[in-house]
């Protein structure tokens, strides 16, 4: 596998160098992506196990996101791990963990010379303390940076989030509290992170057509592309394309 992924990664810098586009006028200020089809990725090219693809999957996230900087997305959310996902068989969950810390703590030095700001979406009562550590160490250290922000939903669902914000105001509320929408927001795991906008644009890989349970509230507007190929199979180029794609769309916001 480690051959194979230092070929891949040789690729995308190959990729990043020739990429040079002219961007549609009308741009999206926040991406958020299903990053769908590591598995199949994997077995399709003869992995010893599915989970490694996530690995491949990792390297194109590092460079989707520099790109995304490049191109002035000012906010780009990944959906990284559900909630659901937990109950996959436990190898790759172990596998899913270990990656996470090991990719953090490879990135970080760059990530921290970079502008680009990263944040947690996510339960963190379901993180081992390893984990958070470093998840914690690497949001701290990019807190004032002042360029793209990169928010990683790792151990997220939009149902258990609507949830968490009904109890939160449950918890708090009084006799006068008058129940409405900005409430509901406001008490969302996103009414946590500093700068939150809804997306604009959601993109999914993987040839999939749903959002499987992300951002559900937060997506109520937002234009939605989808794409066949598997999330490590998705290039720059194809980046372009979904966004020349959002920028032929007249949003109305339900009107």
């Amino acid at each position: 596998m480690y051959s194979d992924l230092s070929s891949f990664s040789e690729t995308l810098k190959q990729e990043s160098e020739h990429f040079c586009p002219e961007l549609p006028e009308n741009m999206p200020k926040h991406v958020a992506m299903i990053m769908d089809g590591n598995r199949r990725y994997a077995k399709g090219r003869s992995l010893d196990q599915p989970s490694y693809g996530h690995f491949f999957g990792a390297a194109r996230l590092l460079q989707v996101t520099r790109i995304a900087e490049k191109m002035g997305i000012k906010q780009l959310t990944v959906y990284a791990l559900s909630t659901e996902n937990l109950a996959r068989p436990e190898e790759e969950i172990a596998v899913l963990m270990a990656m996470v810390r090991s990719v953090l703590e490879h990135w970080e030095k760059e990530l921290v010379d970079s502008t680009i700001r990263v944040q947690h979406l996510g339960f963190r009562t379901k993180l081992s303390q390893e984990v958070l550590q470093t998840i914690d160490s690497i949001v701290e250290k990019t807190r004032e940076h002042t360029g793209l922000t990169l928010n990683i939903a790792f151990v997220y669902g939009g149902q258990a989030e609507l949830v968490h914000a009904v109890t939160a105001i449950l918890n708090q509320s009084q006799p006068e509290t008058k129940l409405d929408f900005r409430l509901i927001e406001q008490n969302l795991l996103t009414g946590g992170l500093p700068d939150w906008v809804d997306p604009d644009l959601v993109i999914r890989t993987g040839g999939r057509k749903r959002l499987s349970n992300f951002l559900s509230l937060q997506t109520r507007y937002s234009e939605l592309h989808f794409t066949d190929a598997l999330w490590p199979d998705f290039t720059p180029q194809l980046l372009l394309e979904a966004l020349e794609d959002y920028s032929q769309q007249q949003r109305n916001f339900g009107l």
